[in-house]
């Protein structure tokens, strides 16, 4: 469902959103909507009007009940008038405290000693526009099975939560995949599959692809085979028109980019070596691109959520996202590869990882000690693990890993894809014994599709401790 809220004058929709009624239909399917705006404001106001009187005899009556306040709160809530919405939350909880409804939502607002409020409270976003880039990006990303291909083992950044920050020491390959070596691997991938099945070929894992000289070639090769591609960078790279144009012009579906904030104080806090001030421009570049060549090729910029990182970095990066067109998508980080992210759930950690742990919302223990508790919560055995029944990676050198999320030397279960027929291989995946560590845990990698039921009571309350206002588009009402 598309959140919605009451459109203001500007046409735009503000940060607190709840479903429409049953009935409701868009501005554009109203004829002569820009006459009839001065009306609507009118009628707008006197329901507000309205509504304040309400609150204030409800406030002042001993007997008001948690569902005449709870009618009341979804009215400001969804006219945007968020700091009535959230008293009147406040009250319902009062007389409620088992209210789901007020509890959800006080939960993705913001508290009212929020230094920031004011300021928060007047930016509006596309909603409507966001929706069509994120169906346009799930359609573009999708496939009946997904193949994630490291092109380049190597990466520029260091980022202190990643496996490449530690890779030279964990074994991982740091060598470049020849085109030759990765036309093979597209062979056998087709030879493998019945035709008519959709696949899509990710060129990444691990690894940074903008590094390699032949990345065009490589999409080219992917499209050729009659494969979806997809592309995730970090965009921190000397870019030019005419190396964009080689990349974007091969046509890849979809490319992702990868940032943590949109000051270098904040970016530079996880996104080690890089410069945000330089993915930014590449982010104009690659929109100059697009319109240039007249490309429809579906861009997500992915915030990745630290404790540091809400507030005016977080608003920004999405302005920017809604002023470029590309989908803006976030979502909490988490300790990789899966090898360490399993220690650290077991409370067997080292102590280089301290700073990292301090940084993350929900540290796999967090979330190991908060999934044991949560109502509904049913952890997902190994066997059905989403990153195996539908998905293999292959690295750089060609050695296949029993997940994209593994990086460890000794599990992997191929050294040469080429060598290994696709059911063996399967075969392999579905009897590795490292993969009980995950269950044991109850991984984020293997329950990750059930985070919406631990969210909105765990990593919304923690956002907005943090300062963090981030609306309700992504838990609605």
């Amino acid at each position: 469902m598309v959140p919605y809220v009451e459109l203001n004058v500007a046409g735009a929709f503000q940060w607190g959103a709840l479903e429409p009624e049953e009935g409701t239909v868009a501005e554009s399917e109203v004829p002569g909507i820009s006459a009839m705006r001065r009306s609507e404001e009118s009628a707008m106001a006197y329901r507000n009007a309205e509504a304040m009187s309400a609150f204030r005899v409800l406030c002042d009556s001993e007997d008001s009940t948690a569902e005449a306040f709870l009618t009341l709160a979804k009215r400001f809530h969804a006219s945007g008038r968020i700091r009535e919405a959230i008293v009147a939350y406040q009250r319902v909880l009062e007389r409620d405290p088992a209210n789901d409804a007020a509890g959800c939502a006080l939960g993705q607002l913001p508290a009212l000693d929020n230094p920031a409020l004011d300021e928060l409270l007047l930016v509006s976003f596309d909603a409507q526009g966001e929706a069509e880039r994120t169906r346009h990006f799930a359609k573009a990303v999708s496939g009946d099975y997904i193949y994630n291909i490291d092109p380049v083992g190597a990466c520029n950044l260091r980022c202190p939560s990643c496996a490449q920050s530690r890779s030279m020491a964990r074994g991982m390959p740091h060598n470049q995949m020849t085109l030759k070596t990765f036309k093979s691997i597209l062979a056998k991938i087709a030879r493998e599959h019945p035709k008519g099945r959709v696949i899509a070929v990710n060129l990444f894992n691990w690894g940074e692809a903008f590094l390699h000289k032949d990345l065009p070639a490589f999409i080219r090769a992917t499209r050729a085979a009659g494969f979806r591609c997809g592309l995730s960078t970090n965009l921190n790279h000397a870019l030019t028109v005419q190396r964009l144009e080689e990349i974007l012009g091969a046509g890849p579906d979809v490319m992702r980019i990868s940032i943590s904030g949109f000051t270098n104080q904040t970016h530079q806090q996880q996104h080690a070596r890089g410069d945000i001030n330089l993915v930014k421009a590449n982010m104009h570049l690659v929109r100059h691109v697009l319109d240039r060549l007249g490309l429809n090729i579906a861009i997500e910029v992915g915030y990745l959520l630290y404790r540091h990182n809400f507030g005016q970095d977080f608003v920004r990066v999405r302005q920017l996202c809604d002023s470029l067109c590309f989908r803006f998508d976030y979502g909490f980080s988490t300790l990789t590869p899966i090898e360490t992210l399993q220690a650290s759930a077991m409370g067997h950690i080292e102590d280089e990882y301290a700073g990292v742990l301090d940084a993350l919302l929900m540290t796999p223990l967090d979330w190991f000690h908060w999934t044991a508790q949560a109502p509904g919560f049913v952890a997902r055995p190994a066997s059905e693990c989403p990153l195996k029944t539908n998905m293999i990676a292959i690295n750089s050198d060609g050695s296949v890993p029993v997940c994209c999320a593994s990086a460890l030397p000794e599990n992997n279960v191929a050294t040469d894809y080429l060598q290994v027929p696709f059911e063996e291989l399967e075969q392999r995946r579905a009897n590795m014994a490292s993969c009980a560590a995950c269950e044991q845990v109850r991984s984020v990698f293997l329950n990750g599709d059930k985070l919406e039921a631990v969210a909105k009571e765990f990593i919304c309350k923690r956002m907005n401790a943090a300062g963090a206002f981030i609306g309700s588009e992504r838990y609605p009402l």
